[in-house]
């Protein structure tokens, strides 16, 4: 009955990883501009907070947006959102095929999932 559950509905599934990825990207998006903003106010060199923050936001915005920041293709107002959500879908989509190939190499041992 869960046969090959992975090709049946490719599209929710790379929707949710991608949902899920692009809601992190952007909360810690803000949350780094908010913790580098309060540090440009002091002066002061970056706390483990705004390290973590901002790490963590460049591992969630590669490969596309780090590279349409670094090509500094004008990113703003509507593009930005549009390179966040190619980013999210492109991130959705490589967590789909990974889970399939891992489920091809583990024999269908995921099917029961």
């Amino acid at each position: 009955m869960n046969e090959n559950r992975f090709d049946h509905h490719p599209a929710k599934i790379v929707g949710t990883i991608a949902g899920v990825h692009f809601l992190l990207s952007v909360a810690m998006f803000i949350l780094s501009m908010a913790s580098t903003n309060s540090r440009f106010d002091g002066g002061g060199p970056s706390d483990l907070t705004a390290l973590l923050l901002n790490s963590a936001f460049e591992i969630l915005s590669f490969p596309l947006l780090s590279t349409i920041l670094w090509l500094k293709i004008a990113n703003t107002g509507m593009w930005g959102w549009l390179g966040f959500i190619g980013n999210s879908l492109l991130w959705g989509w490589a967590c789909w095929r990974a889970m399939r190939f891992w489920r091809s190499r583990r024999g269908g041992a995921l099917d029961n999932l």
